[in-house]
């Protein structure tokens, strides 16, 4: 039995097609919906993440007003730079 994508995936054409693309072919229970969906949010996190970095040209860090040098936030989890 097909497992049914839930509304906030069908909305988004993003996590839309990656949701398509992780069940196709394959065989998910109900249950495995909150993990595929979390899965597909994580994705469009990292790809708008890269375009966001690719406007900057490239780089990866900034200073602040106090002359501190940051990591952009898009590549940071937390208070620790990935």
């Amino acid at each position: 039995m097909p497992i049914t994508k839930p509304p906030g995936i069908e909305s988004d054409a993003f996590k839309s097609a990656k949701w398509d693309e992780l069940t196709q072919g394959r065989a998910f229970s109900q249950s495995d919906v909150p993990a595929l969906s979390l899965l597909c949010q994580w994705y469009k996190i990292a790809e708008t993440a890269q375009e966001e970095l690719d406007n900057f040209g490239g780089q990866t860090a900034y200073s602040n007003d106090m002359g501190d040098l940051k990591a952009f936030p898009q590549i940071s989890f937390g208070a620790v730079p990935i």
